[in-house]
C-alpha cells in the first residue's frame, strides 16, 4: 500500500477515510490489548447499506473487525440501531 500512496495523487476523502480506518483497527489493536506488531483480521463490507449486513459479519467473526462502507450517506445514516455507541461491547464493527 505505501507504493500505491505515492504513485499516483490521492483524493483528501480518500485519505480521510483510510486514516480513519486505521485508526478504527488501531483502537480495536488497544481494546484487545494486542501488540503493536499483532496482525488484525479486518473484513471490508463493501456496499453495506444500512449496515445490517456488518453486524452480520460481526456476529459471524467476533474476532474480527468489520468495517461497513456504502457510496450513499442515506442509508448509511438510516438505521441508527446498527450504529455502536463508544461504550458498547456487543461488536467490534463500524458502519
Amino acid at each position: 500500500l505505501p507504493r500505491y500512496w505515492f504513485s499516483r495523487p490521492v483524493a483528501n476523502h480518500t485519505a480521510e477515510a483510510f486514516q480513519e480506518a486505521l485508526d478504527f483497527v488501531n483502537e480495536y489493536r488497544e481494546k484487545k490489548q494486542l501488540p503493536d506488531a499483532s496482525k488484525v483480521n479486518v473484513i471490508l463490507d463493501s456496499g453495506c447499506g444500512t449496515g445490517k449486513s456488518s453486524v452480520i459479519l460481526g456476529e459471524m467473526y467476533p474476532n474480527c473487525v468489520v468495517i461497513g462502507v456504502d457510496q450513499s450517506i442515506a442509508r448509511l445514516s438510516r438505521n441508527k440501531s446498527y450504529q455502536q455507541s463508544d461504550d458498547s461491547e456487543e461488536t467490534d464493527s463500524k458502519k
